[in-house]
């Protein structure tokens, strides 16, 4: 199964072949169990992520976004048809995803597109209040483990 690898350290995205989606995380480094799965801008293609990516210290972290959401770390990416089903990722598929990728070379380049409106500030609200955004430390129990 074919899959995309985003390194946002590099400002990368590869195409990687692996046996199970488990290997992509891997070759991602990324560990089973510690991430998080979101669709991307349109259907039939998702993102996993580490769980606490943007819990990091920004300054020890390197971020990318699609679609205004901002990531932070390696992501696989995969993708999926009309009936949920894993298909091959193929990059002349996503092209118009993947062009639109912004790379951030610092978190003060991160607040930038924030302030521009281009990115949106990530944040965790409850009932409308705001308990947490980034780039604050993490919430309790939430901390960044790798």
């Amino acid at each position: 199964m074919k899959f995309g690898i985003i390194d946002p350290t590099k400002k990368t995205t590869t195409t990687v072949e692996a046996k199970e989606f488990a290997d992509a995380l891997v070759l991602a480094g990324l560990k089973r169990g510690e991430v998080d799965h979101h669709d991307i801008v349109a259907s039939g293609l998702g993102i996993v992520v580490f769980e606490f990516g943007l819990f990091a210290p920004a300054h020890r972290q390197s971020y990318f976004a699609i679609g205004g959401q901002l990531y932070g770390g390696n992501a696989v990416l995969y993708a999926y048809d009309e009936l949920g089903v894993s298909i091959d990722f193929k990059r002349d598929d996503w092209a118009d995803v993947l062009n639109a990728i912004l790379w951030f070379d610092s978190a003060a380049d991160v607040e930038a597109a924030i302030a521009m409106t281009v990115v949106q500030r990530p944040q965790i609200a409850v009932n409308g209040e705001v308990g947490w955004q980034w780039p604050a430390a993490a919430p309790p129990g939430m901390g960044a483990r790798s």
